[in-house]
C-alpha cells in the first residue's frame, strides 16, 4: 500500500515589528519602507513624523525617560512620534500610562534630549565611516566616488558655498540622496582637516542610518513648542541639519 508523504508546511510569515505612539495611539510597522533589514525607516521614507523610543530610567529617586534613538537600551520603554502634539500628550501622562509608573519628564527636556541624541548618533556614524574607510571627503574625492557609486549619499555642510551649487550636489538633492548637516569646520573635525564641505557615503546601511539621524534631529528641532492653553504652538526655526532644505543646499 502506498504511503503518502506529508505535505510540507508553508513557511511562517515574518512577524511585524509594530510599535504604538503613546501620544496619538497610532501603530507603526518599524520595517515598512526600511532600506535594510533591522533599520527603522526615516520620517521621509514613511511620509510622517519620526517614531522614537524612550527608555525608562531612574534619576534622583524619580522615574524619567531617556531618548533611545538606536532603540538598543534594555529595560522598559515606550515609543512616541517626534511631533508637537504627540510629545506633549506623552509628557502629560502618555509615558506614565504606557510604562505603568509615574514619569516626570518636561516637554522641553524631552525635545532637548532628542536633539542631543540625534547629534551624538550622527557624530558616531561619521567617525565610524572614517575609521571603516566608508566615506570620501572633498569635492574631487566625492566626484570620483559618485562616478563608481552613483547611489552614494552626500553630506553637505550648511556653509558649503559654491560646492553646494555644483552639478553633483544638485543632482543628489533632486534624487533625495543628500542631507545638510553641520558647518565645514565641524565636518572637518571628523576627517582631520580644518574644513570639509562635502562627504560621500557609499555604504547603504551607513547611508540609511545617517538619513535617520538627520531626520530625527530636524524633527525634534521643529518641536520647539510653547504651551498655550490646551494647544501647542510650533516655533518655526532654521535647522542646521535639516535634510536638503537649507538655502545653501537648494
Amino acid at each position: 500500500m502506498a504511503v503518502l508523504a506529508p505535505s510540507p508546511r508553508p513557511p511562517k510569515a515574518a512577524a511585524k515589528r509594530e510599535r504604538t505612539c503613546v501620544g496619538c495611539g497610532d501603530a507603526v510597522d518599524l520595517d515598512e519602507g526600511a532600506l535594510e533589514p533591522g533599520i527603522a525607516p526615516s520620517a521621509e521614507q514613511r511620509g510622517g513624523a519620526t517614531l522614537l523610543r524612550v527608555a525608562l530610567a531612574e534619576a534622583d529617586g524619580a522615574w524619567t525617560c531617556v531618548v533611545d534613538a538606536p532603540a538598543n537600551l534594555g529595560g522598559r520603554g515606550a515609543w512616541v512620534h517626534a511631533a508637537p502634539k504627540c510629545l506633549q500628550r506623552a509628557c502629560k501622562g502618555g509615558f506614565s500610562k504606557a510604562l505603568k509608573t509615574k514619569v516626570d519628564l518636561p516637554l522641553a527636556t524631552l525635545v532637548e534630549a532628542g536633539q542631543l541624541a540625534a547629534e551624538r548618533r550622527m557624530e558616531g556614524l561619521l567617525a565610524s565611516a572614517r575609521r571603516g574607510r566608508l566615506a570620501a571627503f572633498g569635492h574631487d574625492a566625492c566626484r570620483e566616488l559618485l562616478a563608481k557609486e552613483p547611489d552614494a549619499l552626500l553630506v553637505v555642510a550648511t556653509d558649503a558655498g559654491a560646492i553646494a551649487r555644483s552639478r553633483e550636489v544638485e543632482d543628489a538633492v533632486r534624487l533625495g540622496r543628500a542631507v545638510a548637516w553641520a558647518t565645514k569646520r565641524r565636518l572637518g573635525v571628523f576627517f582631520g582637516k580644518e574644513e570639509v564641505a562635502l562627504v560621500a557615503i557609499a555604504d547603504p546601511r551607513m547611508s540609511v542610518a545617517i538619513v535617520r539621524a538627520v531626520a530625527d534631529r530636524a524633527a525634534f528641532a521643529a518641536c520647539s513648542v510653547e504651551p498655550k492653553g490646551s494647544e501647542t504652538t510650533t516655533k518655526s526655526t532654521k535647522v542646521e541639519g535639516e535634510a536638503c532644505r537649507s538655502p545653501e543646499v537648494r
